[in-house]
């Protein structure tokens, strides 16, 4: 431990066991046991101050008596997330001094503390002459190492899993890209049989008789839909087209109307069909609108074809991006990050039926951060301010940009905000305002700490009707 031995505090033997009593772990031991604990000096650490630090041989033992100690992970200049927090009555150092081993972590004072410290050689004394201390010790060395093996295997299964995602998306992209070269080859096959079937039934011709069929069908191939209609609107087409395919004595009339509907066709158009098939002799009403109703269908089921598959691309894509992203030091398109959380959040916010509103700045410059996991920064914020938008109305805003010499994005929502005596406790740990089930209290505050690792700062302004929360980074620090 990187203790100041000289930094001693005037306690002697009788007063650091009543302290120690006063602790629920040592409130059972006896006084002789007490006495035997206390014959070491007790050290004043200030607040910020590093006691151990990541991978050195520790030679000092500690019994925390006062005061908050944190422990965390740390990878050159940069903090990751916090470990543990420990309180008085804690032991520190057991683990390094027992098995020998570098200490894994780096511990700092988060509150001024006052620590009882024996020397490595002290640490073995007591040990030796004091078993409700050994046992003590040994307890808790047991659920450290039981703890750090939890750890392990979480990581683990989280590469396994990670193996698989990249298997997965593999295999899915492969069949994907080739799904929709077969789609877009489809529709290319039934326009060009379109074409063909123009031409051979004009080649007699000088001029094509049934000038409304091939206008229809030509619309039922075009790229571009007709203006969207009202539920209402829609309906009463629909129904118009009915009644009139019915007083045409036309059977299926009510299955025939919405597919006609769809593009756009109306009464004015099937009574030049009439006129057409009644002039051409050869071709029944039946039998025109039978085929341009087979044809409009088989091209919607080709757009819901090209749909289909460019939802799947995008959800590889974004699953792709949310997994590696940050990994072995590269560099991170912010537009990208973002958006790829979005796609994997969009079931979500359309279950609520919420609109989104998108404004991502162009030319940012790529983001090179040591930490991975700003995709879960997205995650929490949108998914809490899907939680917090109102379900009549509800609006989502996505910003991202530079400003102030720093990259930012902004995610915001028009709900009714947080409580001012809440926002001061909303980074906290365990800390929620979602009902009990819902809300863990933990999603911010792994943001904020996921932002403090890159280099970042996490932000935010609420008032009924419009809260943001803006991670924002150096941009000198964020660009290679």
């Amino acid at each position: 431990m990187m203790i100041d031995l000289t930094q001693t505090v005037s306690l002697s033997p009788s007063e650091v066991a009543q302290r120690l009593r006063a602790l629920p772990v040592f409130s059972t031991l006896s006084d002789q046991e007490l006495e035997c604990i206390a014959s070491a000096p007790v050290v004043h650490v200030s607040a910020g101050q590093i006691l151990a630090q990541q991978g050195e041989k520790l030679t000092l033992f500690g019994i925390l008596l006062e005061g908050k100690v944190r422990s965390f992970y740390q990878y050159g200049a940069k903090q990751a997330q916090t470990v543990a927090t420990i309180e008085a009555g804690a032991v520190m150092g057991e683990y390094a001094l027992l098995t020998r081993q570098a200490i894994p972590v780096t511990a700092e004072a988060v509150e001024d503390c006052m620590i009882l410290s024996y020397t490595e050689e002290e640490f073995w004394g007591l040990m030796a002459r004091c078993p409700a201390m050994r046992n003590f010790i040994l307890g808790q060395l047991n659920e450290r190492l039981r703890g750090a093996q939890h750890r392990d295997i979480q990581e683990e299964k989280l590469a396994a899993l990670g193996t698989l995602t990249a298997g997965l998306m593999h295999e899915l992209n492969n069949p994907g890209a080739a799904a929709s070269r077969a789609a877009s080859q489809l529709r290319a096959n039934l326009a060009r049989m379109h074409e063909l079937t123009k031409a051979f039934s004009s080649e007699d011709n000088e001029k094509p008789e049934l000038q409304c069929v091939w206008a229809l069908q030509e619309r039922a191939f075009a790229t571009e839909r007709p203006q969207c209609m009202s539920s209402l609107e829609e309906a009463d087409r629909e129904e118009e087209l009915a009644e009139w395919l019915e007083s045409n004595n036309q059977t299926n009339a009510w299955k025939l109307a919405p597919i006609l509907a769809s593009i756009g066709i109306t009464t004015f158009d099937l009574e030049c069909l009439k006129a057409e098939a009644l002039q051409d002799g050869k071709h029944s009403l039946s039998n025109i609108l039978e085929w341009l109703a087979s044809m409009v269908s088989s091209m919607q089921l080709v757009g819901t074809v090209e749909e289909s598959i460019t939802r799947i691309t995008g959800l590889v894509k974004a699953v792709k991006t949310y997994t590696y992203e940050g990994k072995s030091g590269q560099s991170i398109d912010l537009n990208e990050s973002v958006h790829a959380t979005l796609i994997l959040l969009k079931h979500k916010i359309y279950e609520k039926q919420l609109s989104i509103k998108k404004n991502f700045g162009g030319g940012l410059p790529p983001l090179a951060v040591n930490a991975a996991g700003l995709n879960q920064i997205w995650t929490n914020l949108l998914d809490n301010a899907i939680d917090a938008a109102p379900s009549d109305g509800g609006q989502l805003t996505v910003t991202t940009g530079i400003k102030d010499s720093r990259i930012f994005v902004t995610i915001g929502d028009n709900g009714t905000g947080i409580a001012p005596e809440d926002q001061d406790k909303i980074f906290e740990t365990f800390f929620t305002t979602k009902p009990m089930g819902v809300g863990t209290g933990l999603g911010l505050g792994i943001a904020q700490r996921i932002a403090e690792q890159a280099g970042g700062l996490i932000s935010f302004t609420s008032a009924p009707g419009k809260t943001e929360f803006t991670v924002s980074f150096p941009v000198k620090e964020a660009t290679k």
